[in-house]
Formats: C-alpha cells, sequence, structure tokens
C-alpha cells in the first residue's frame, strides 16, 4: 500500500482525460488510500490539485 495511491492518483486523471464518468471514484480512492495511512496533509494537498488543475471537486 506504500505507494497505490499514485497509481489510483493517475488512472483517475487518465480516466478525466479520457472522459470514463468513473474518474470520481477512482480519484476518491486514492484520497481514502492517503488517509488510511494518516497522510492527512498530502491527502488535503491531493485535493487541492485536483481542484485547481483539474476543477475536480472530491
Amino acid at each position: 500500500m506504500y505507494a497505490l495511491y499514485l497509481l489510483f492518483a493517475r488512472k483517475g486523471i487518465a480516466e478525466y482525460r479520457l472522459g470514463i464518468s468513473n474518474y470520481v471514484d477512482t480519484l476518491n480512492k486514492c484520497i481514502h488510500l492517503l488517509e488510511i495511512n494518516k497522510q492527512y496533509e498530502l491527502a488535503l494537498s491531493y485535493k487541492q490539485i485536483m481542484k485547481d488543475k483539474y476543477n475536480i471537486t472530491l
């Protein structure tokens, strides 16, 4: 589980760019994995990046 959140983050962005509607679930998995690993600041950073760069609100 060390870097699994990175894979979910990249997969979610790829789904977003390809127009696959499941991207929000995938990105939420990324955030949940960070929170499970008690990396709350990183989870907040990822949420902010998704909002600023891709206009995705999680």
